[in-house]
């Protein structure tokens, strides 16, 4: 996102028209990027400065869900991610 940003206008683009998409996976590191402060700011960019966020078809994003996930995703996120509830609370869009 820091290099879009950084080069959009010399490709000309419009730096009011960022949409970020992704699927599966990455539709929830789209949302998560989207969604937490941390990762944009440290490019000094803010989540308002995106025309939108398009996840498509993620698993979860509560990975701490278990009344939402099922059996196979959570199986899937503890492989991915592991079981420590800090690190599940960061991967997560919705917390």
């Amino acid at each position: 996102m820091a290099w879009v940003f950084a080069h959009l206008e010399e490709l000309g683009g419009d730096k009011e028209r960022i949409f970020l998409s992704g699927h599966s996976a990455g539709a929830q590191l789209a949302a998560l990027l989207g969604t937490n402060l941390a990762y944009l700011k440290k490019y000094n960019i803010s989540p308002p400065e995106l025309a939108g966020v398009i996840p498509v078809d993620t698993a979860s994003f509560d990975l701490l869900s278990k009344e939402y996930n099922e059996r196979l995703t959570r199986r899937l996120i503890k492989a991915a991610f592991g079981s420590d509830r800090g690190v599940l609370k960061k991967a997560s869009p919705f917390l």
